[in-house]
């Protein structure tokens, strides 16, 4: 139910949140899969550990697109401020 002098959340706010969520959720993973990436080039396998930094390089180039995404989206919050 909507309190009449609460706030009202506007659907760029709940994205701001979203995107929130999901750039921590991102920025998990990335430490996640870094630990791995170390884990198999310490377990002598490069060849996976190849793959798997690739696979973080493309992680962390989304992570960045989510951050620039979010940038977007507070300037435009603050412009109609």
């Amino acid at each position: 139910m909507h309190e009449p002098n609460a706030p009202s959340v506007t659907a760029s706010q709940r994205d701001v949140r979203t995107i929130d969520r999901h750039i921590a959720e991102s920025e998990d993973e990335i430490r996640r899969q870094r630990e791995q990436v170390e884990e198999l080039r310490t377990g002598g396998r490069s060849i996976i550990a190849e793959e798997a930094e690739q696979l973080l390089s493309k992680m962390i180039d989304a992570l960045e697109e989510m951050k620039e995404h979010r940038r977007v989206i507070i300037e435009n919050l603050q412009r109609k401020g």
